[in-house]
């Protein structure tokens, strides 16, 4: 059975407004975008650092038996690889989002 969603809920207009604006209106939009415009260059950025260019089987491998560190570093680059492209999307998308002036 379908229901009608209603929106007299007080907490999803506050909810948007900061998701969207970090409730600062334009100040927090301009905000948002250039944290989404920072957030895909460091992502590309990461790409581009990725040492698993030279030898691709290398850069997925996570050696379990290492010491922290070296666990860690790994453990980070195979995640940073495998979600770069959805954290990229998110980045950009968002960045448009924000700082796309309404046409009208």
């Amino acid at each position: 059975m379908l229901q009608i969603y209603q929106r007299n809920n007080t907490f999803d207009p506050i909810f948007i407004k900061f998701h969207t604006e970090l409730l600062a209106g334009i100040i927090g939009k301009t905000v948002l975008g250039f944290v989404g415009i920072s957030l895909f260059l460091l992502t590309i950025t990461g790409l581009l650092l990725w040492n698993g260019w030279q030898k691709l089987a290398l850069g997925f491998k996570i050696r379990f038996g290492s010491k922290w560190r070296l666990l860690n570093y790994d453990i980070h680059k195979v995640i940073g690889i495998l979600s770069f492209i959805f954290v990229a999307n998110f980045a950009i998308t968002g960045a448009i989002l924000a700082l796309d002036k309404p046409s009208g």
